[in-house]
């Protein structure tokens, strides 16, 4: 049996309990709990993919702009050991190390907001709550809410957490603290006898009690429709642990236009080479430069003109943007 796709709140909630197999004041027995548990699993935010270090270093390093970088940092450090050893390492390979301590801080940033994601993802798995108080076979017991499944009986009070998603069955001036989950500001107060459309946002579902969100006055009884990643505080920690997405308009944006200085700095490098290896041949009278001293000017120059700061400045920059909207409380 799945809830996933079951509107509970456009339901009146005789419908919902028996299409859950529950009893409003029974709720479910011991085996049948442990049958459902077995079948739609612990009552847990998702965990979130991990990936290894040297994938999520590598994911940062895979912008072609930092692959250039990379290869230029290569290419310093050749022509450094071609030119001898009559000038100090530091001398020899300075723009190589420069090169990597640039790489290092962008990846070091991408890598920052990555661990941001994950906080997130962690925070939202200590809204769940550990203790919760279920009605299984008629006895009120206090069990832990990892062990909750779709059709039992929760009782809440003022104080508590909601342990998973429940369809209300009866409350007593029962109002809710939902800004966890929608960023209301103010408490909701719940009508269990109501029954809102089928498209109804989350926010308007005042017949329900969702996971992570706290009861701020009264006391209720409701009906367990959603646990984990199926209830609504476990679909915002799914959207976070999955990281592949489309990418946005500004991403795209800044791919194409880095792509284009890419091939514009490579193209102009390439020219300053060759016009250095070709000019004692064209100029009467120029002086014939070694080819390790001019590909290192060519390669100076690629350096110099591609933005390697512009993925670190346009990151830091909506961080920073978004943790200021959090803070105003724009956004949750």
């Amino acid at each position: 049996m799945t809830t996933e796709a079951y509107a509970s709140h456009a339901e009146v909630v005789d419908a919902v309990i028996a299409h859950l197999g529950s009893h409003a004041t029974e709720g479910l027995s011991e085996a049948r709990a442990a049958e459902l548990l077995r079948e739609h699993g612990p009552n847990r935010i998702p965990d979130a993919p991990s990936k290894p270090w040297f994938r999520r270093v590598a994911g940062q390093l895979a912008s072609p702009l930092v692959l250039t970088l990379l290869g230029a940092a290569v290419i310093t450090v050749v022509v450094g050991s071609v030119a001898g050893s009559t000038e100090g390492p530091l001398a020899r390979y300075g723009d190589a190390i420069a090169i990597l301590l640039i790489v290092a801080l962008n990846a070091g940033i991408g890598l920052a907001q990555e661990e941001r994601a994950a906080s997130a993802l962690a925070s939202l798995r200590r809204l769940t709550l550990p203790n919760a108080r279920v009605v299984r076979g008629g006895r009120v017991t206090l069990i832990t809410a990892d062990t909750i499944v779709p059709g039992d009986v929760v009782e809440v009070e003022a104080g508590d957490a909601a342990p998973a998603d429940a369809r209300l069955i009866e409350g007593h001036e029962l109002l809710l603290d939902e800004s966890s989950l929608t960023g209301e500001s103010t408490a909701v107060v719940k009508d269990p006898g109501r029954q809102v459309a089928a498209d109804a946002s989350v926010a308007d579902r005042i017949n329900m009690m969702f996971q992570g969100t706290t009861v701020v006055r009264g006391r209720g009884r409701g009906v367990i429709v959603a646990t984990g990643g199926q209830s609504e505080l476990g679909r915002i920690g799914g959207m976070i642990a999955a990281h592949q997405h489309d990418p946005t308009p500004l991403e795209t944006l800044l791919g194409t236009f880095g792509r284009r200085i890419l091939v514009v700095c490579i193209a102009v490098s390439v020219l300053l080479f060759a016009w250095g290896m070709l000019r004692p041949h064209v100029l009467v009278g120029a002086a014939l430069r070694p080819w390790h001293v001019l590909l290192l000017e060519a390669v100076s120059f690629a350096v110099a003109a591609i933005p390697e700061g512009l993925p670190a400045i346009t990151t830091i920059t909506l961080a920073l943007g978004t943790q200021r909207m959090a803070k105003l409380g724009a956004i949750v």
